[in-house]
C-alpha cells in the first residue's frame, strides 16, 4: 500500500468513526500515540501525547494529527477492536468479529452465539485494513 493509499484509507476510517487511542501510528508525523482523550467531553475535540521516532514526546491537538497508518500492525489491531465494539450493539455481547482471507480477498465475519456465522463484509477487499474500514463504515 502506498502512502497516498494509506492516507485515503486512514481518513476513511476516521470518517467512519475510528478514534485515536494508545498504540495508533500517525501516518503524517510518524508519531505513536501514547494517550488520547476528548477535551471537555466533546467528541470533536481531542488531544494526544505521542512518541516520535526521534524518541521525543509531544502534546498534539486533533488538528495536528494526520491519519492512522493502517499498515502498522498495532494500528490495525486498534481498528479491529473498534470494529468489534461497533458491531457488538447489533447483536449483543456474544459477538466475535474477525477478519478472514479467501481466494477472492479479505472480509469480515462475525459469530453470534447460537445464531452462527454472519458476513459483515464480503471477501472482496485487497487488504485486511480495507475490509475492516468497510466493516466500520457499515456498522454506522
Amino acid at each position: 500500500m502506498t502512502n497516498d493509499e494509506s492516507k485515503a484509507l486512514g481518513l476513511r476510517a476516521m470518517a467512519a468513526g475510528m478514534e485515536w487511542t494508545r498504540g495508533c501510528l500517525d501516518g503524517s508525523t510518524g508519531m505513536t500515540v501514547l494517550a488520547a482523550w476528548h477535551i471537555g467531553g466533546s467528541t470533536a475535540a481531542m488531544a494526544a501525547f505521542g512518541l516520535h521516532q526521534s524518541h521525543t514526546i509531544s502534546l498534539w491537538q486533533q488538528s495536528n494529527l494526520g491519519w492512522p497508518d493502517l499498515r502498522d500492525p498495532a494500528t490495525l489491531g486498534v481498528l479491529l477492536a473498534q470494529v468489534r465494539e461497533a458491531w457488538e450493539p447489533h447483536r449483543g455481547s456474544d459477538c466475535i468479529a474477525s477478519t478472514m482471507h479467501t481466494g477472492t480477498g479479505w472480509g469480515v465475519r462475525a459469530r453470534y452465539g447460537s445464531e452462527g456465522l454472519a458476513t459483515i463484509v464480503e471477501c472482496t477487499h485487497e487488504t485486511e485494513a480495507e475490509a475492516l474500514v468497510a466493516a466500520l463504515e457499515s456498522a454506522n
